[in-house]
């Protein structure tokens, strides 16, 4: 997650980057303009990838290409591309899913369509009915879009175990009636439903069903206590079962265990998100809202798989995320450039960026790297509790190579570092506090793959000393650190080190060298990059 790191040539060699964030759609640009000269590129249909983070290095690699192409700028600045990928530990819950459905997900949702692909593996693809469109979410218009899927022996019912989580977004209750979030109901039976339920301003989550099963709204439900809280931001509402007692879950909380031996009723209808039952009129009831992603499986889960997965969506902890930057080197010592960028919107999402930056020497504050990653959402209680907020990290692996560089934190704002020393146990982790800042320094002329830092979050729950020793071994449930741990993995740009040459000669005579490759008493240049 930290900013590009271009290698130190040991000579002044100017460099700047341009790192892209966001989502880049078909027709959006990019322009990056050095000493006055503009160069752009617009995205094309061919740039977008299975995600966000390949679509951007495509675009950061397509920019390059096309600075490198003009030759004004070209005899002033080299371009290359920088990808830093991040891990976040606490992956998702594979087993015995039996669909996934992913709007952030390119090979899920390419934007556009009638069907919304299952990326579980399984083709349990869905079908979208009456026009739900968007980038990165599914935007449904509580008019008559939904989503369905027709029946099928896979789909668990009557007392079968079972677990739906959805990643959604309401915009508004429906006055005295249902907003279902997934619903398997017929005309004349309602073999299960998952939603909330508003009544004369009580918004309740619920399980139904009815023609069979004795689940009800009346008295499986968990009242919220303050419901415009839920309305216009994206939730994850989740419920398990398994054959006999139901839990509910918001945010990864739990909020609500049945009696034992509850069950469902069974039908041939279809299952559907976002809407109640659209084949009989007066109860079609569809959700004014979006959907980011929604997951069934044939199981239930733990309430920590489920609060697992519930990070996986907000926090990053899905697996691993990627910054690509487009890294801009002057092609010879003392040449200093200028550089400016901007971008334009060309599709329907307008949150693609680029961030412009010099060297990353200068460090990167904790919470500007961490705080996407944080959150303590299911401590917040309406009249209760509060969440707590991000305080510091714990480094529980590290193992230091001087020969490389070192990683340092300064904790007056890069007016002096001190080294990060090696961490081989949880037992003995290095704390960092959040206004500190991190940086690696490499070694003149080195570049390749940094040392991997790993860590872990420390909420305000206890007070952070920077570079204190303390042990983060045991972590999760009511400690101050996070279950799952954060890696920075890094490499060094090369650039090309000019290696300055001091000749002798005699009066009146004369001498012959390559400068380039270095004879006759010459210094020969280092040339690491491979175009050069």
């Amino acid at each position: 997650m930290l900013a590009t790191i271009v290698e130190d040539a040991g000579n002044g060699l100017q460099t700047s980057s341009l790192t892209l964030s966001g989502v880049y759609e078909a027709g959006d640009s990019i322009t990056a303009t050095i000493n006055g000269t503009a160069v752009t590129y617009t995205v094309v249909a061919g740039d977008i990838g299975s995600n966000q983070d390949t679509t951007r290095a495509n675009v950061a690699a397509k920019l390059a290409a096309a600075i490198n192409a003009n030759a004004t700028v070209a005899a002033l600045v080299d371009a290359t591309v920088s990808t830093v990928t991040t891990t976040q530990g606490g992956a998702t819950a594979t087993a015995g899913m039996l669909f996934n459905l992913d709007a952030g997900d390119g090979s899920s949702w390419g934007g556009s369509g009638t069907i919304w692909n299952d990326a579980s593996g399984n083709s349990r693809n869905w079908t979208l009915l009456n026009g739900p469109s968007g980038n990165g979410a599914i935007e449904f218009d509580g008019t008559n879009d939904y989503a369905q899927i027709n029946n099928a022996a896979w789909i668990p019912q009557g007392t079968n175990a079972r677990t739906f989580e959805i990643y959604a977004r309401i915009d508004a209750w429906r006055a005295g009636q249902y907003a279902m979030l997934l619903s398997k109901t017929s005309s004349d039976n309602q073999a299960s439903s998952f939603g909330l339920w508003e009544n004369n301003g009580v918004v309740k989550l619920v399980l139904i069903t009815q023609g069979g099963g004795n689940f009800s709204q009346l008295t499986d439900f968990y009242t919220i206590p303050n419901p415009s809280s839920l309305l216009g931001s994206y939730h994850h509402y989740a419920f398990s079962y398994d054959g006999s007692v139901a839990k509910m879950f918001i945010d990864g909380a739990l909020v609500y265990t049945s009696a034992s031996n509850k069950a469902f009723s069974t039908n041939t209808a279809p299952l559907r998100i976002m809407a109640f039952d659209p084949n009989n009129s007066p109860f079609y009831w569809s959700v004014d809202g979006a959907v980011k992603g929604a997951r069934m499986y044939g199981s239930a889960l733990s309430t920590s798989q489920i609060s697992a997965n519930y990070q996986g969506w907000t926090a990053g902890g899905s697996t691993t995320s990627s910054t690509s930057s487009v890294v801009l080197a002057a092609d010879s010592a003392g040449l200093s450039f200028t550089l400016t960028s901007n971008t334009a919107n060309g599709g329907i999402d307008n949150t693609q960026a680029v961030t412009q930056s010099g060297a990353s020497v200068t460090g990167q504050s904790v919470s500007s790297l961490v705080a996407a990653n944080f959150s303590d959402a299911d401590d917040t209680v309406i009249g209760g509790t509060s969440a707590n907020t991000l305080a510091g990290i714990a480094i529980v692996a590290y193992t230091e190579n001087s020969a490389k560089g070192a990683r340092q934190y300064s904790t007056d704002a890069s007016a002096t570092w001190a080294v990060i020393s090696t961490v081989s146990s949880a037992t003995s982790a290095i704390t960092i506090t959040t206004t500190d800042l991190l940086r690696f320094a490499p070694k003149p002329d080195f570049n390749g793959a940094v040392p991997v830092l790993t860590f872990v979050v420390i909420e305000n729950s206890t007070t952070v000393t920077s570079g204190a020793i303390v042990d983060a071994s045991v972590r999760g449930g009511s400690t101050s650190f996070s279950s799952a741990s954060l890696t920075i993995s890094q490499s060094v740009t090369a650039v090309v080190d000019i290696v300055a040459d001091s000749l002798s000669v005699n009066e009146d005579s004369s001498i012959t060298a390559n400068l380039i490759t270095g004879t006759n008493g010459a210094n020969a240049d280092n040339f690491e990059n491979s175009d050069r």
